[in-house]
């Protein structure tokens, strides 16, 4: 089974090995588009063997433009399953990715959901692994659906996979985003791209979680979260 993790990169250097040996160590094949990155990150996936091309969107995170080069590359590969990610999230299972992704296979589901993690970043000195320095996290009530068959037509509706005959499996596993994590200077570009791209015509729904964290110059307090290491999600990320 051909099991494809997609993601986009825009200097994600000090990021990208971590994410692409986790993924790697859980058996899937990688596809991460470089929206013209400019501190080597494309250099990286080249050099690391690391399916990769370059996508330019004018400077700005459009997503609508992305996401329509990920599926001209999805037409290419033919993947059995597509796992949507970013380079700052990571999937957890109680068996691993592969071996969830064949038992949800086997049941005759289509598509996975997940609980929905957000770490934070309270006042500690930036370090990497995002796993091993960055415990606060906050626990959204909505699962989210970013693993599928790929199945035609095959469809994003934000960063929700859609596609026909839509069975969906509810896993106990879970997705922890680290991007609040980065440093404050790493989020205001990011903002400066998303804004950006709102200015093009991509629908403002998309980030505007940045404009929240930038009102408050993306600083939290940790009495605000949930540390992850007592819950049963800590006990799974380390098992």
């Amino acid at each position: 089974m051909k099991i494809l993790v997609a993601a986009f990169a825009y200097n994600e250097r000090p990021y990208i090995p971590y994410m692409v040996e986790y993924y790697r160590s859980q058996g899937c094949d990688l596809l991460i588009l470089d929206n013209y990155s400019t501190d080597g990150t494309y250099e990286w996936l080249v050099e690391n063997g690391v399916r990769t091309s370059r996508v330019n969107t004018d400077n700005s995170f459009h997503l609508v433009r992305l996401q329509h080069a990920l599926l001209k590359e999805f037409e290419k590969i033919h993947p059995d399953w597509i796992v949507y990610t970013g380079i700052d999230t990571y999937f957890y299972f109680p068996d691993g990715i592969t071996k969830e992704i064949e038992k949800v296979d086997r049941l005759g589901r289509t598509a996975i959901s997940v609980h929905h993690l957000e770490a934070y970043r309270t006042g500690e000195e930036f370090k990497m692994p995002f796993q091993d320095n960055y415990f606060h996290i906050l626990i959204a009530s909505r699962r989210v659906q970013m693993v599928a068959k790929y199945l035609q037509p095959f469809r994003f509706n934000g960063d929700a996979l859609i596609i026909p005959n839509l069975r969906i499996y509810e896993s106990d596993g879970f997705l922890i985003n680290y991007g609040f994590c980065k440093t404050k200077e790493e989020r205001e570009l990011t903002y400066a791209r998303r804004k950006k791209a709102w200015a093009l015509g991509n629908p403002k729904g998309h980030g505007s979680h940045y404009k929240v964290a930038a009102d408050r110059d993306w600083t939290w307090a940790k009495e605000e979260f949930t540390d992850i290491r007592t819950t049963e999600y800590y006990k799974m990320m380390t098992k």
